[in-house]
């Protein structure tokens, strides 16, 4: 689950919902939480998608700690570049 602060600011997540891969439900006790699961279509989308992921990691072939620290210095970057200057 995540919050509903998120979904409302993750563009990726709003991309999919409206392509039909995703829908995202409230928790009825708090409203807070949603849960996002995949619609069929989404569901279709899995088995390319890993082999995306695999042509991917074929054709640049790093380690998992490399793999690991590149997602975490493009995740400080993401945020850096959604932040106003002035206000980190």
């Amino acid at each position: 689950m995540v919050t509903a602060e998120y979904l409302e600011g993750s563009p990726l997540l709003k991309r999919l919902e409206a392509l039909g891969l995703i829908e995202h439900r409230r928790d009825s006790s708090d409203g807070q939480q949603v849960t996002i699961r995949l619609t069929a279509p989404g569901r279709d989308l899995v088995p390319k998608a890993a082999h995306l992921q695999h042509g991917l990691r074929d054709a640049f072939p790093m380690s998992d700690e490399e793999l690991s620290a590149l997602r975490a210095l493009a995740r400080r970057f993401r945020e850096a570049t959604r932040t106003p200057p002035g206000q980190a």
